[in-house]
Order: C-alpha cells, then sequence, then structure tokens
C-alpha cells in the first residue's frame, strides 16, 4: 500500500463512488504506520520517550487504540482478500 493511496480513497468518495476496497486499505496503512512512528519515536527519544512531558507516550497509546477501534489489522487484511477474491 502506498501512501497516495489515501489520496484515491478521498477521491472516489469525493466522485460518490463506492470504496470499501480502498477504504480497508487505506485503514490498514495509517493504523499500521502510526504505530510504527511511534514506536520509532520513542526509539529515538530514548527514556525520555517514556515520559509524560513529550506526550509520545500518549501518542503510542492512542495509535495502538485506534488499531482495535477501526478494526484490527487482521480483519482489515481479511476484507482486503475478501475484496480481490483472495
Amino acid at each position: 500500500m502506498k501512501p497516495n493511496s489515501v489520496h484515491v480513497m478521498a477521491w472516489m468518495k469525493k466522485q460518490r463512488k463506492i470504496a470499501f476496497l480502498e477504504a480497508a486499505m487505506t485503514n490498514l496503512f495509517i493504523s499500521e504506520a502510526w504505530v510504527e512512528l511511534c514506536i520509532k519515536a520513542m526509539e529515538v527519544h530514548g527514556g525520555n520517550g517514556y515520559m509524560t512531558e513529550l506526550e509520545i507516550e500518549r501518542e503510542l497509546r492512542d495509535a495502538m487504540g485506534s488499531k482495535f477501534y477501526s478494526g484490527t489489522s487482521e480483519i482489515q487484511r481479511t476484507v482486503i482478500a475478501k475484496f480481490m477474491g483472495v
């Protein structure tokens, strides 16, 4: 999934086209990327990344919560596979 897929999905919704596959792909990409970026930020900041002052730990908690709120990655992959006929 490429980052520009987010733009494709937004364009399809603006054109009032059905975009279930694109929405699932976008959802998977964003939730996975958000968690990955938060973990990398914590690695860069080391022990300070756990401190509440930088709010990186809060961002990671929010990112992890979003993965469950929007459907787990496994569910998103199942939806994508279904629409692709796999």
